[in-house]
């Protein structure tokens, strides 16, 4: 059984012509993205930086910032390293088409499963 962890999840947005002068932003990308796949596109990224960090987090602590290391690259890797971004959205990516709700209100529980829906990874307030 793939063990879920919420804080693999990152959700990229962007801003359109219909959100600006608001505080909304339009969602892009959800990627489920597990720790040691993170390390790897981190070092990919930027390996002598990585490396600092790796010797600055030993043990358990590099888990905690991998997400911290990776939220802040993930722009960049989206700006500068096109091949990189392809390889993790690749990868990683759930498409919308993945995602339902219950349809009765808009957002009103979700269920994530594996990519075949036979196997559900996580559930939240679903009726």
């Amino acid at each position: 059984m793939i063990q879920f962890d919420i804080k693999n999840l990152y959700i990229g947005t962007v801003l359109m012509d219909e959100t600006h002068g608001t505080d909304e932003s339009i969602i892009q990308d959800i990627l489920y993205i597990p720790k040691e796949d993170a390390k790897k596109y981190c070092k990919e990224f930027d390996a002598e930086h990585w490396e600092r960090i790796v010797e600055d987090y030993p043990g358990d602590l590099i888990d905690e910032e991998v997400t911290y290391t990776l939220l802040a690259w993930i722009e960049e890797i989206y700006n500068e390293r096109p091949e990189l971004k392809n390889k993790i959205r690749d990868n990683h990516l759930i498409a919308p088409t993945n995602i339902e709700g219950k349809g009765e209100n808009e957002n009103d529980g979700v269920r994530i499963t594996s990519l075949d829906g036979e196997e559900v990874l996580f559930e939240n307030n679903i009726l």
